[in-house]
């Protein structure tokens, strides 16, 4: 059986949350959507669907990651396993509240503790930098 494609398990997600929100006869961003992604197969650049028929009100609400940029990163074995620990105990003390916790999510809040205290690393290897950042949050640099 062949794997399903990114693009085509966004469609159907898209079209769900569309014909849920609105009648047959308006669902136009479905048929935009599924016109641009056959489109993207072609190109490589990836354009979103025309809205300008719906107001704000009427535009059906995309999950976050959907209004997010890609950007692929390589990780050691050992973090990918902590990482996933983490990720795996904070859904579990959640109980349900909140959204769900993805190692995504946990990737941008280190990014955005990173971002914060960037004006305090200093380093020319990962090693270096890594320990200013570790002394740029315990106060001492």
């Amino acid at each position: 059986m062949p794997r399903k494609k990114i693009t085509d398990l966004l469609n159907d997600e898209l079209q769900d949350s569309v014909s849920l929100e609105q009648p047959e006869s308006q669902t136009s961003i479905g048929a935009d959507f599924e016109t641009t992604q056959e489109t993207n197969s072609q190109t490589t650049k990836q354009t979103k669907p025309q809205t300008t028929e719906l107001t704000e009100s009427e535009t059906p609400q995309l999950p976050k990651y959907l209004s997010l940029e890609r950007k692929e990163v390589r990780l050691s074995a050992e973090q990918l396993d902590a990482l996933t620990m983490i990720t795996r105990r904070l859904n579990r003390s959640r109980a349900r509240q909140g959204e769900r916790i993805t190692d995504n999510t946990l990737i941008r809040v280190a990014i955005e503790m990173l971002i914060e205290h960037s004006a305090k690393l200093e380093g020319v290897t990962e090693e270096e930098l890594l320990a200013s950042y570790k002394r740029a949050i315990s106060g001492g640099g």
